[in-house]
Formats: structure tokens, sequence, C-alpha cells
């Protein structure tokens, strides 16, 4: 009876011991979720006047919130530029000033290796432009606002050069439209290739 006993016991102990084992390593290796911040700088900047249509000559800057899990990387990204746009051909010139906002959503597949994470998936979202027409004298005339959408396939790869700061560069197709803002401006109904340097923090 004790013998029955002690080998039921030797048993649970080794069972116990061979799935603490295992987990234990399950969760040395499996990777930690982390999220951070992060800038991206876009050399390859659009601008809508009529005059330069598609002048790729203004750098642009968007902030970027990656959350990293274990082979999934999700990254809401927030931009805004601006220009502006004089009219000296009518009796009384004007000033036209354009502000843009870009907001959207970034999934991706993630494969890490080593110190790097390569990364590839759509990025989306949605455009608001508004135009603000101001007379000679500064008057405030006229505002119009629109909205569009961007969205196309993107590949990238990051390296932590430390724990929690990384380098990366990403290969962007994206297509954006946006209708007119007024007389001004041209319509966004086109698709670019682009690349972005990125810089991120992660906690």
């Amino acid at each position: 009876m004790n013998k029955t006993i002690l080998v039921i016991l030797f048993k649970v102990v080794m069972i116990f011991n061979i799935n603490s084992r295992l987990l234990s390593e399950e969760i040395k290796e499996a990777p930690k979720f982390r999220w951070g911040i992060g800038v991206g700088y876009d050399p390859q900047f659009v601008s809508i006047q009529k005059d330069r249509p598609y002048d790729w000559e203004k750098p642009g800057v968007k902030l970027y919130v990656p959350f990293l899990f274990t082979s999934w990387k999700i990254e809401p990204e927030l931009g805004f530029w601006k220009e502006s746009y004089s009219d000296d051909s009518t009796t009384e010139p004007a000033k036209y000033e354009t502000g843009i906002f870009q907001g959207g959503l970034g999934t991706f597949y993630n494969l890490k290796k080593n110190n790097s994470n390569f990364y590839f998936g759509p990025r989306f979202g949605a455009l608001v432009a508004r135009t603000t027409e101001y007379s000679t004298a500064n008057r405030e005339i006229d505002t119009l606002t629109k909205t569009g959408f961007y969205g196309g396939p993107s590949a990238g790869v990051e390296h932590f050069v430390t724990d929690s700061i990384s380098l990366g560069i990403e290969g962007q197709v994206l297509y954006m439209n946006l209708p007119a803002l007024g007389e001004k401006y041209l319509a966004l109904d086109y698709a670019s290739t682009r690349g972005v340097l990125f810089l991120r923090w992660y906690y």
C-alpha cells in the first residue's frame, strides 16, 4: 500500500516537473508585447498647386504608434502638411492656405531575425483637407473642406540599435484620392511609390 502511494506521488512530481519546465521555456521564448512612439520622414511630399502639380519638393514628417506582437505589428499613424498659394493675376490678389490631415493604420505580418524585424502589409486611412482664401488685407473670404482616402501595400525592416530604439526604412505603394479644393488646387487621384525613414522608441 505504502509502495503504491510512493509510486503515484513520484509520478505526480515528475509530471509536474516536466510541465513546469515546458511552461517556463514557452514563457522565456515567447516575445513580449511592446508598444512605442515613432516618427517617419518622407522626402516625397506632393504639392497639389495647379502651377506645379505633383511636385516632390517638400519633406513630410508623420507620427506613428507601433504595437508589436509575436508575429504581427499594428501601427496607427498621424500626419499633417500645409502649403500656400498666392494669386496675383486678378484685380484683387488673394492668398490660399491648405492644410491636409492624414490619419490611418498599418497592419503587418512581422518576422523577427536577430536584432531586426522584417514586416509587410497594407497601410490605409483617411485624408481631410481644408482650404482658406484670404484677401490682400489678410481677411478670410471663403473656406472649403474635402475628405478623401489613401491605401496600398508596404514592406520594411527595422533594426534595434538598442533594446528600445530602432532605425528602419519602408517602401510604400500608395494610392491617394482627394477631390479638388477649389479652382486653385488639383484633385489627388494617383498611385506613387515612396520610401520612408523611421525612428521608433519602444517601451
